[in-house]
């Protein structure tokens, strides 16, 4: 602390001497007698937006904090002095989700659960610093939302309080949700949809992905890479193509517990019907009469035309799984499904 006060008191002393003919202030004596002001620290403008690297992950008690402060400028002691300093929950920015007092409140250190609502810095000390809090609940109860509160000095005992006495802050809650660790390699091969080794026609299987008998026949040289795009590639463009009807390409391996994420870059996508991104347990897919027992689904349609789907789910131990993609072209024609690389992540909590 006693080395932070120092480079305070000379980076004041510095703006003070370089401004002393435009004040008109022309002896240190003068420079001394100028007003001192008791300030809201870790501030520059009039709101923070909380992230990852600027704070303290309490684990014990699941909380994220940031380190707030009252600071004193000049070069006189301090004589000491007091503050209310208050969370409001009903004055937030504009599109952000309001919070409640136990989802938000100020604390004394970085370790307490005690709230406060006011700080005392003693005479003879420069400044003194205290904790907003969010807890683990508040992110869950908001998921996916911009949560926001505003915190305010006030009342202040002794001193000048700096006009910039407030501050918005706000989290994203989203970028809170979870670490994600790529497990891509650990668990997926050929993860870009590369032909299988030594096929030459446009149409192959694919290198190191399961496909079942609906996707084999569905093409005399077999179906799943398609060389006109140079990945994995499943049509059936005219009448003459045959259906596929619950066809499966798909790869099977073991996980131990815990909660994963899995991303498909699609590209052309005009499915017919009843086709899905899939992650199931077991060494097979399931059917679409039986979809809704797999772990994670999403369902394929032409809206996911050249974007990223994804599933996300948990397995309670070590679990073999099956993840990949169920599709169904029976009776329609011009119908494709394109994909270019899969992608798969252990979600890792902040709190783990």
């Amino acid at each position: 602390m006693k080395q932070t006060i120092i480079k305070y008191n000379w980076v004041f002393i510095l703006f003070l001497l370089m401004n002393l003919s435009s004040c008109e202030v022309d002896t240190l004596e003068e420079v001394e007698g100028l007003e001192q002001v008791v300030s809201l620290v870790q501030l520059t403008d009039g709101s923070v937006s909380l992230k990852a690297d600027n704070l303290i992950i309490d684990k014990t008690n699941q909380m994220f904090r940031k380190a707030f402060g009252l600071t004193l400028s000049g070069f006189q002691q301090n004589e000491g002095f007091s503050a209310d300093i208050t969370l409001d929950y009903n004055d937030i920015p504009e599109g952000s989700v309001q919070l409640s007092p136990e989802e938000c409140f100020l604390t004394l250190t970085q370790n307490s659960t005690e709230k406060i609502n006011r700080l005392t810095v003693p005479g003879g000390q420069q400044q003194s610093a205290f904790y907003l809090n969010i807890t683990k609940a508040a992110l869950e109860a908001h998921e996916g939302k911009v949560i926001g509160v505003k915190i305010k000095v006030k009342n202040l005992s002794n001193y000048s309080l700096n006009p910039l006495d407030s501050a918005y802050i706000t989290m994203n809650t989203a970028d809170f949700a979870s670490k994600k660790i790529d497990k891509t390699i650990a668990y997926l091969l050929n993860p870009t949809f590369k032909r299988k080794d030594g096929t030459t026609t446009r149409f192959a299987p694919l290198q190191d992905w399961k496909s079942n008998d609906a996707i084999n026949n569905s093409r005399t040289e077999g179906a799943g890479y398609d060389e006109n795009c140079g990945y994995m590639g499943i049509e059936r463009w005219g009448s003459w193509d045959k259906a596929i009807i619950n066809g499966k390409i798909y790869q099977t391996f073991t996980i131990p517990k815990g909660r994963y994420l899995v991303e498909v870059d699609m590209k052309k996508v005009a499915p017919e019907r009843d086709t899905y991104l899939l992650a199931a347990l077991g060494n097979n897919l399931p059917d679409a009469a039986n979809v809704s027992t797999a772990l994670g689904i999403h369902e394929i349609t032409s809206s996911d035309n050249n974007k990223t789907v994804s599933i996300e789910f948990s397995v309670d131990d070590s679990k073999e799984i099956s993840t990949g993609f169920l599709i169904n072209i029976e009776n329609q024609v011009e119908r494709i499904l394109q994909a270019s690389a899969i992608r798969m992540y252990y979600l890792e909590s902040f709190f783990d």
